[in-house]
């Protein structure tokens, strides 16, 4: 759906330097062709003496997890903002005497530290994200309290009613909340721009009846100092006692299985060669041979690359053969057929693209044939055909700083070779960090299209979640969790999951012991 008109907003700023994620917010509100910023307003208010618990913890969490790029460092927003109009708000009054100012906006966005006064007959929506993370203390608790996920949310105020217009959640870092706002902050500078041009695509009226998200019902959470000190010394030595005598490791379980089994006993081990693991298994069966297209990471060069072994009858450990290498890491050989030919989207995040590869000779030589997208950290991408549209969901993080795995996006295109893919207009379609992140091939079961998705709240590669996909077309997308797989004993986490004509291959994280 092509923009009806650009969106003329209106920024709330304290002065003219802010966090770091303010100036890439600003930054990327200004590079939007549906946007423009028609006004700033400066407030001069200064952020709230931090309490003691804030001072003695930020003092902790920066000796034991320095930064390189600080969410909340500040930064000058001069430059970005020298050629739009500005005015001074240093009491409410003044916002009475910026009536002409206010007046034509669309949406007035507070970036503010401190919530505005009620400004009298605003003439148009008031956008402004939670309090926590305008005071800098999003993610904070959440470490405290152990929780598995820290959100961040965006909301608006239109017609005397408040609605939550963005909702995200992260995976919480267990110790570090600096590490933890990372997260957040980095993640959610994008939500205003993806909001406004969603905005500036369906108009007002659609806007607020298609993004407004429904209440969290959550208790409020505490930060107490002590509480953190006894938590972080507890959970940080029983960490560096674990992995001073253990260490986690994936493995491969292949077997005959049900097409969506109650759980994966009955899967057997296949094991690697010394000096490296396999992960995210895809099977494939040619001509009465079943192929294990893996990972495989090299424990010495700690780097994957993409290799292909023949499953035996008697589950023996199969040999296997590299079929992609390349200078960086690649994973997640997501297999499929094409117009009677093989073809392999492997994950390539750390060349920023998402390749496509050929095979000129199945399964031992592969080529590259397409780049579908370029400077994007796109992680697992995994492709589906459906209603005569091939369907692309992968997980992008919007921000170098920003997680991978939180935010999954939908695009779709007439052939998978295409070189221009349309963005669903919901995009991201999932915001959430427990069953964003692919985990393998989207299959059928009993009339259920089923997405397997990856829970990466705790740790990376915690749990494996099925959604069950209920609406799927160019304006719609619905889905809802229709199973979930959780560690238990001694598996600590479970990652990808695959099957096809009666087999299943899963990948499964163990810790074991460094030695005897």
């Amino acid at each position: 759906m092509q923009p009806t008109k650009v969106l003329r907003i209106g920024i709330v700023l304290d002065g003219r330097a802010g966090p770091a994620w303010i100036g890439a917010l600003v930054e990327r509100v200004i590079q939007s062709k549906q946007i423009a910023i028609s006004q700033v307003f400066f407030t001069g208010a200064t952020r709230s003496s931090s309490s003691l618990f804030t001072v003695l913890y930020g003092a902790i969490d920066r000796l034991l997890f320095p930064l390189q790029n600080d969410a909340l460092a500040s930064t000058s927003l001069i430059t970005l903002l020298a050629d739009i109009p500005a005015l001074e708000i240093r009491a409410p009054r003044d916002w009475t005497n910026a009536a002409a100012a206010l007046a034509g906006l669309d949406v007035l966005l507070d970036l503010g530290s401190g919530p505005l006064p009620e400004i009298a007959a605003l003439p148009c929506p008031l956008w402004h994200y939670s309090q926590s993370m305008r005071q800098g203390t999003a993610g904070l608790a959440e470490v405290v309290q152990r929780c598995a996920v820290s959100g961040a949310e965006l909301f608006a105020k239109e017609n005397g009613q408040t609605h939550c217009i963005y909702r995200s959640w992260s995976g919480t870092h267990n110790l570090s909340a600096r590490r933890n706002r990372q997260r957040i902050y980095w993640k959610a500078h994008a939500f205003a721009a993806r909001r406004l041009e969603q905005l500036a695509q369906v108009g007002a009226e659609n806007f607020y009846q298609r993004f407004v998200v429904p209440s969290a019902h959550s208790s409020p959470l505490r930060a107490d100092f002590w509480r953190y000190v006894a938590a972080f010394k507890w959970h940080w030595w029983r960490q560096a006692l674990s992995d001073l005598f253990y260490r986690n490791t994936w493995h491969v379980h292949c077997g005959p299985c049900a097409e969506i089994p109650d759980t994966f006993d009955e899967l057997s081990a296949v094991r690697p060669t010394a000096n490296t693991y396999w992960a995210d298994p895809f099977i494939v069966e040619r001509e009465g041979e079943r192929l294990l297209f893996v990972e495989e990471y090299d424990l010495k060069k700690k780097k994957g690359h993409i290799a292909v072994a023949t499953l035996r009858a008697n589950n023996s450990t199969p040999s296997a053969t590299t079929i992609i290498d390349a200078p960086y890491h690649l994973s997640y050989p997501f297999v499929f057929t094409y117009e009677n030919e093989f073809y392999m989207l492997p994950e390539s995040s750390d060349n920023t693209s998402i390749d496509l590869y050929h095979s000129t000779d199945f399964p031992l030589h592969w080529q590259h044939a397409a780049t579908l997208m370029r400077d994007v950290y796109a992680v697992d991408s995994t492709l589906f055909f459906y209603h005569n549209r091939w369907w692309l969901f992968t997980c992008i993080a919007a921000h170098s700083e920003a997680p991978a795995r939180d935010e999954l996006f939908l695009y779709y295109a007439d052939s998978p070779l295409s070189a221009t893919w349309t963005p669903h207009p919901l995009n991201p379609i999932v915001s959430d960090a427990r069953c964003a992140r692919p985990a393998g091939r989207i299959f059928t079961s009993a009339d259920r299209i089923i997405r397997p998705a990856q829970d990466c709240s705790r740790r990376y590669g915690y749990g494996l979640r099925l959604m069950e996909i209920v609406t799927l077309d160019e304006e719609h997308y619905e889905e809802r969790e229709y199973r979930a797989y959780l560690p238990q004993g001694k598996r600590v986490g479970i990652h990808t999951f695959n099957r096809q004509a009666g087999w299943a291959a899963i990948d499964v994280k163990f810790k074991t012991r460094r030695w005897p």
